[in-house]
């Protein structure tokens, strides 16, 4: 039976009956974890609405693809939580993930072909986010973990899932000597745990702006601004 790496251990906010767990995300089980992503990220996150994402099977058939490519390869590293039925040795149904991208500040940008219309979209508006704040740039340090995704599913939000991830985040940051990591938060949720975790806003965006500026799609049940937090180890 193979080892499985256990994070974090907790109890629900709103009701601490419900016990969780949050552990490294195992790689047989890739293409599920896209397809969670898909689901629970992609299909909420604001700037992949913004782009149409959600609505193009084209899209979201890449992204899919990219996640799998990219967990497979080890670009990515991912984190997956799950009910804990007290057996440390059984990873049940993801309840919730985190993926990050471990980088440094020479390494090349991920490469894919992106063919469909609306996540050409998205990568603009990606690219434009990074031309406000850019963590390479910004600080000088040989390695980073910047966020690729945090999603939960509606079930089991409001138990601070999203909260534990950036706490595992930062454990993770400790583990591997990586004393800096960043996201871009532009949920309500995202930016509530960012908070309530420590994390320092370093960049603010007005969204209404943004999105105008890249002639996307409007979203009003979104925050107004977009924000880049920062926690340095």
């Amino acid at each position: 039976m193979s080892y499985i790496k256990v994070w974090s251990k907790f109890s629900g906010s709103k009701d601490p009956s419900k016990k969780f767990k949050i552990v490294v995300a195992p790689l047989d089980r890739v293409q599920e974890l896209a397809e969670f992503m898909a689901n629970y990220f992609v299909k909420e996150e604001n700037n992949f609405r913004a782009s149409g994402v959600p609505n193009s099977e084209e899209a979201l058939k890449e992204y899919r693809d990219y996640m799998t490519q990219q967990l497979n390869n080890g670009a990515y590293h991912a984190v997956v939580c799950c009910v804990d039925n007290g057996n440390d040795e059984e990873i049940g149904d993801f309840v919730g993930a985190s993926v990050t991208w471990r980088t440094t500040k020479d390494a090349c940008v991920e490469k894919f072909q992106v063919k469909a219309k609306e996540y050409q979209k998205f990568m603009q508006l990606s690219a434009g986010m990074k031309t406000y704040y850019d963590i390479t740039v910004k600080h000088k340090q040989d390695k980073y973990y910047i966020d690729r995704g945090i999603a939960v599913h509606p079930d089991y939000r409001g138990y601070g899932i999203a909260q534990e991830f950036l706490k595992v985040r930062r454990m993770e940051c400790k583990e591997h000597g990586v004393p800096l990591t960043g996201a871009w938060m532009s949920a309500f949720g995202t930016q509530k745990a960012g908070r309530r975790d420590g994390w320092e806003i370093v960049c603010t965006i007005d969204r209404h702006e943004f999105i105008t500026k890249f002639d996307a799609m409007h979203d009003p049940n979104t925050p107004p601004t977009i924000e880049f937090m920062i926690y340095k180890i």
